[in-house]
């Protein structure tokens, strides 16, 4: 359900209402958001859509107004199978949004958001073993460079192959002090559109709740699938509170796609003191403003980016990463790392990254360092420069720059992430993303679902170590049941991964008497009782699956297909993507001194099932 905007509180406020810290170190005013901690918690993927895909005419609820591409977005649900996205922050504070809702996809109301930030993204450190991560989003016409990662792992190429990219996330890993060293070939997908990788045979990989794929369309205004147009990863944010900075549409046509009217969605905008924006400019919109055009100004303007050089209106800022020093007014870096170290002036300055929308003029002109720029390079302006700087090159993202002669692969969405950040997915949890330790070779996937192996693997428990366990004093050692007839207790382990769609889960039964027939079982987990010479852990309902014999050595397997049986059984129950069951075999067990029962069982393997 769509709410109204939380009342914004106006009030006396000191440094655009944050509190005023100083530095140790040559006592530079910094500014620290007094409303922060309603941002604090998980990490979130937010997210814009532009103008042209399906998701624009659909509702976040039923009689709700449509998906504005103004609104940020978060995903929904399970991230491997994801309903649509919900809004996190509304684009109300916009000259137009009102009127915009409920446009149809492929018409440019005046609305279309083409970056946005928090001011909380990485503050990179001047430290030869600082690593940090950029993440970013490509729209449909980006086709990406072959790299030695090749079509098992997701890269701007691979996806692009199959028209799957323009709603997916990408992230590269680097290291060090500029120019940065990549720790992969190019930018590896950490999040997809629709949850259903194109290029693993359309295996489970986390989503966002996008509608995917685009086939590109010069001739048609409207999309068939969704383009990811802007994304910031970091903790949750509060619209009532939470500034946030932006840039909008410029008016001249997109590339690739010249018939397609475009409104100038920046010239709408005017700001308290009366200025009207461009699409070149950086926007800041504070929601404690008092509202209206009050709230709304110029944070960094086209010139202070070394844009608009020849002429107001002719360059695009498409992305945007910010590092805001506190005070909500921009200070352009005066060289590498002045946001670190403070200048003569005693100032840190903020850290403003970006890259520019295919069709900017300063699109082919050269940087400060002599290298032409591209739409799909990372640009940074510094004090006193004339030109922006490359500060990440396309091609380490994976990105194609050379092999078309109009329009090459820009950067849709941009953010940077301390290497110390959540990243969006991290199953295990050691502090890197899972498609990280997937592309280095450190997790395998041999499933293609986008989850380390070892986050997969079954899960022994209900075991009979302890006495009270134990219904005749027949306690076990670690990870078995009640000892038997054979002196060991019965084990039970799983084997492949609890992947649905892969089917390769086996149990293995070992321990147990040999020759005789073990009958495997399955239910809820919330159960303990007696059972012959063991403890049932499975229930309350138990579902009986099949028998298996075991050999001379008191060994057995059953699987790998034990969920294409179980969807076979006359009402099976519901193994879905998230739910949880328990395994145990009970099995034979001629111990007359223990129990007149006769029978055992194994201990329990806990299945989490994944894709």
């Amino acid at each position: 359900m769509r709410f109204p905007r939380p009342f914004r509180r106006p009030g006396q406020r000191s440094c655009n209402g944050r509190t005023r810290l100083r530095l140790a170190r040559g006592l530079a005013v910094v500014c620290a958001t007094t409303a922060a901690a309603s941002a604090q918690g998980p990490n979130q993927l937010r997210f814009s859509i532009d103008f042209q895909g399906p998701t624009i005419a659909d509702q976040p609820a039923p009689g709700s107004p449509q998906y504005s591409d103004s609104d940020l977005l978060v995903r929904q649900g399970n991230p491997f199978d994801p309903g649509q996205p919900v809004i996190a922050y509304l684009g109300d504070y916009l000259a137009r949004y009102s009127s915009c809702l409920d446009h149809a996809p492929g018409f440019s109301c005046g609305v279309e958001l083409n970056a946005f930030s928090f001011g909380r993204d990485a503050r990179l450190r001047d430290d030869p073993q600082y690593r940090f991560s950029v993440y970013l989003s490509v729209d449909e016409w980006a086709v990406g460079s072959p790299s030695s990662l090749g079509f098992g792992i997701p890269t701007v190429f691979s996806e692009a192959t199959f028209s799957d990219a323009a709603s997916d996330t990408f992230a590269l890993p680097l290291i060090g002090v500029f120019p940065f060293q990549p720790i992969f070939p190019a930018a590896v997908g950490v999040a997809d559109g629709n949850g259903r990788r194109a290029t693993a045979n359309t295996t489970a990989f986390p989503g966002v709740g996008l509608e995917e794929p685009i086939n590109p369309d010069p001739s048609s205004a409207a999309d068939d699938g969704d383009n990811l147009d802007a994304l910031d990863l970091g903790p949750r944010v509060n619209s009532a509170f939470d500034p946030l900075y932006f840039s909008l549409q410029a008016g001249f046509s997109l590339c690739n796609e010249f018939d397609v009217p475009i409104v100038d969605s920046a010239s709408l905008q005017t700001t308290a003191t009366g200025q009207t924006a461009v699409g070149a400019d950086v926007l800041r919109f504070d929601p404690q403003g008092g509202g209206g055009a009050g709230a709304l100004t110029i944070y960094a303007s086209a010139q202070s980016l070394g844009l608009d050089r020849f002429g107001p209106g002719r360059d695009d800022v498409d992305a945007l990463s910010l590092w805001d020093n506190g005070d909500g007014v921009y200070q352009p870096p005066t060289g590498p790392y002045s946001w670190i170290v403070p200048d003569s002036f005693d100032l840190v300055t903020d850290l403003l990254l970006y890259s520019v929308r295919c069709g900017s003029e300063i699109v082919e002109t050269f940087d400060m360092g002599g290298l032409p720029i591209t739409e799909g390079d990372v640009l940074i302006k510094y004090a006193g420069d004339p030109r922006p700087t490359i500060f990440v090159r396309a091609e380490a993202l994976g990105l194609d720059t050379t092999s078309r002669a109009f329009a090459n692969d820009e950067v849709d969405g941009l953010d940077f992430v301390d290497g110390g950040g959540e990243p969006f997915t991290d199953c295990q949890p050691n502090g890197t993303e899972d498609a990280y330790d997937i592309a280095g070779g450190t997790s395998p996937d041999d499933d293609l679902n986008g989850i380390p192996d070892e986050c997969e693997e079954p899960k022994v428990y209900c075991t009979c170590e302890a006495a009270s366990s134990a219904p005749c004093n027949n306690s076990g050692a670690a990870d078995e049941g009640c000892v038997n007839v054979t002196g060991f207790g019965g084990r039970m382990i799983g084997a492949g991964t609890t992947s649905i769609s892969t089917d390769f889960l086996s149990l293995r039964i070992s321990q147990v008497p040999a020759n005789q027939f073990a009958l495997v079982f399955m239910g809820s987990t919330a159960f303990d009782v007696p059972l012959g010479n063991g403890r049932m852990c499975v229930g309350p309902a138990q579902i009986r699956l099949q028998v298996v014999a075991t050999d001379a050595s008191g060994q057995a397997t059953y699987g790998p297909g034990i969920i294409s049986y179980v969807t076979s059984l006359p009402s099976p129950p519901a193994i879905n993507i998230g739910s949880t069951w328990g395994f145990q075999a009970w099995y034979r067990d001629l111990q007359t001194s223990c129990s007149s029962l006769l029978s055992n069982v194994t201990n329990g393997v806990l299945v989490t099932f994944t894709p």
